[in-house]
């Protein structure tokens, strides 16, 4: 209600007098009654979602830097991590297995249809 509209106090006034005139029967009485004693009686559970999301992006920023860290530090997980993103990083697997004699250098070149074929290193698998 607006504080400077003249129909404010005659609104107020017809309204008070109209709820003077009202009759309200026992049973609906006895009802509200009940439902507001039932109601103090509970403890009501005051939420804070606002906590709920600060928790929840602690924990996502928590596992990410933890992920982060150890895709980094792990010397597998960083070699394989930086592979990704660096131009011309030779592969770490690859050249162990030059030094142990696993790798042919075949040098097979072959054309067909407009398509060409290179086959540059060969890693052999031997059986156990």
């Amino acid at each position: 209600m607006n504080y400077h509209d003249p129909v404010d106090p005659m609104l107020k006034q017809f309204l008070k007098s109209r709820a003077q005139d009202l009759v309200i029967p026992n049973t609906v009485e006895n009802a509200v009654g009940n439902a507001l004693s039932s109601l103090s009686d509970q403890k009501v559970n005051k939420r804070f979602p606002l906590k709920r999301w600060r928790w929840a992006a602690a924990v996502v920023a928590f596992f990410f830097i933890l992920s982060a860290v150890s895709i980094l530090t792990v010397p597998t997980f960083a070699e394989i991590f930086r592979s990704l993103f660096a131009k011309n990083n030779p592969d770490i697997g690859l050249m162990r297995a030059q030094e142990l004699g696993l790798v042919l250098n075949p040098h097979i070149n072959v054309k067909d249809k407009g398509y060409t074929l290179v086959i540059m290193k060969l890693l052999l698998i031997l059986p156990e």
